[in-house]
């Protein structure tokens, strides 16, 4: 068994902590940030692979079975929801074009997938425009929503119960520096966007990681509303979402944006948000819900996705005991067992001396 150092508390980070120490690793978690700090904590984080360079299809359908059966365990904060993608007459046509590249996961057991003609007209007009959005077709499926509060905190308690497992809080200026000076065999880099920082070949080049501001409000929940997603069509360029959550209170996250950050904040600044981008996400929220109008916004919050052409999950080719796990895009729940699980095989493979 080894002595393993997994640095990043986010939901990648935890989840692939866990599945270590469950093999009987030693693994000590390193974050410079309390989960609830972490992009994590601003997901509306449905399962449901979005925002993602190239992946393996089975990290998402792992993951979805593990979501699959916490969502009947109390004290989880995941709960099956229904949800519904509407569909103008251009975004109809986009999904047809992409249908088993974009719902490859239609088929999968519990997902429930359905797509049909809207029966009564439904339309809704966007800000600063006048010509209404005229639904046509309306997608509906059935996914796990994690409140993500909730959910960090199930994982921080399940990973602290499991033998030879601690948390440590502080920032890692070298990943190599926790192999040479404090003795670890292995490093898993689980540092999500601060990976811009904390790799060199993320700062520059074709290959590089891109980084999209997600603005999203948390606001009171609407009874009986569905998760409603949609970024085809009209909102291609700005997606519009809605995720109702369960737990330990009861809300919803409503978004959102995919702007395009560069270059990077340093790793330990917060994101403060522009306001006007908050209010223009509400507007376009009412426009859609008017049951949405005079409610105020519970919490505004920004979050980084670390978006690459592919997640990167390998050995590095110059120090192979320091493993990268990142890149998930806005997927990380969707692929966080499956991918930690990916990992857990590369440390399996690993010789009593190193790689």
């Amino acid at each position: 068994m080894k002595r393993i150092a997994v640095v990043g508390g986010g939901v990648i980070g935890y989840s692939t902590a866990i599945r270590l120490a469950e093999r009987g690793h030693r693994v000590t978690l390193i974050s410079g940030q309390e989960p609830l700090e972490t992009t994590s904590a601003t997901a509306a984080a449905y399962w449901a692979p979005y925002w993602i360079g190239q992946y393996d299809h089975r990290w998402a359908s792992d993951t979805l079975k593990v979501l699959q059966q916490l969502a009947h365990e109390p004290g989880t904060g995941v709960k099956l929801t229904p949800a519904e993608e509407w569909l103008d007459a251009a975004g109809a046509k986009e999904l047809d074009e992409e249908l088993d590249e974009a719902y490859w996961w239609r088929h999968l057991p519990g997902i429930d997938w359905s797509r049909g003609p809207v029966r009564e007209p439904r339309s809704m007009t966007l800000p600063g425009t006048s010509t209404p959005i005229e639904f046509v077709e309306r997608v509906q499926f059935e996914t796990p929503v994690a409140r993500m509060p909730d959910y960090l905190a199930y994982l921080r308690r399940r990973f602290l119960e499991l033998p030879g497992s601690e948390v440590r809080a502080g920032w890692v200026e070298s990943l190599a520096g926790l192999l040479d000076s404090e003795g670890f065999d292995l490093v898993i880099n689980c540092t999500g966007w601060q990976a811009k920082h904390a790799v060199a070949e993320e700062r520059e080049g074709p290959e590089s990681m891109r980084l999209l501001a997600g603005y999203v409000l948390r606001m009171p929940q609407i009874p009986g509303q569905p998760l409603i997603t949609m970024h085809r069509g009209p909102f291609h360029d700005t997606p519009l979402y809605m995720v109702p959550r369960s737990g330990s209170e009861e809300d919803m996250i409503c978004g959102g944006t995919a702007i395009l950050t560069e270059p990077a904040p340093p790793a330990r600044d917060l994101l403060r948000g522009d306001e006007a981008i908050f209010e223009q996400i509400l507007a376009r929220c009412v426009a859609f819900e008017p049951r949405l109008a005079g409610q105020q916004p519970l919490q505004k919050l920004v979050g980084l996705r670390p978006v690459r052409k592919a997640v990167r999950l390998e050995p590095d080719p110059r120090e192979p005991r320091i493993i990268h796990h990142y890149g998930h895009g806005g997927s990380g729940l969707t692929l966080s067992w499956g991918s930690a699980d990916a990992v857990v095989r590369i440390v399996d493979e690993t010789a009593p001396g190193g790689l």
